[in-house]
């Protein structure tokens, strides 16, 4: 998964709106909403602080578990935004 899922995974979880988890981790709601819509993070001290605001770790809401358990107790496959992300590879052309 990546940040744009697992951000609103953990907001559903907390039952948070963008401004309300603005307000408890001190990352303005612009830069909230940027990430929502698929942005990327610009700044690591916000990532981290959005974290903490939500209870968890920078890994894990950025690249979530493998499985994650829905209300039922069942597990939910990953999908492809997910898989894709976990084998995308940057190649560098190196000079010898």
């Amino acid at each position: 998964m990546n940040l744009k899922n697992q951000l609103r995974l953990y907001m559903d979880r907390n039952e948070l709106s963008a401004t309300q988890l603005a307000k408890r981790s001190g990352v303005s709601k612009q830069v909230i909403s940027l990430w929502l819509s698929g942005g990327s993070p610009r700044k690591l001290e916000q990532v981290k602080q959005v974290a903490a605001a939500l209870g968890t770790t920078i890994d894990n809401l950025c690249y979530g578990n493998a499985i994650e358990e829905n209300k039922n107790g069942f597990s939910q496959i990953p999908d492809d935004d997910w898989i894709s992300g976990v084998f995308e590879i940057k190649l560098r052309k190196i000079k010898l």
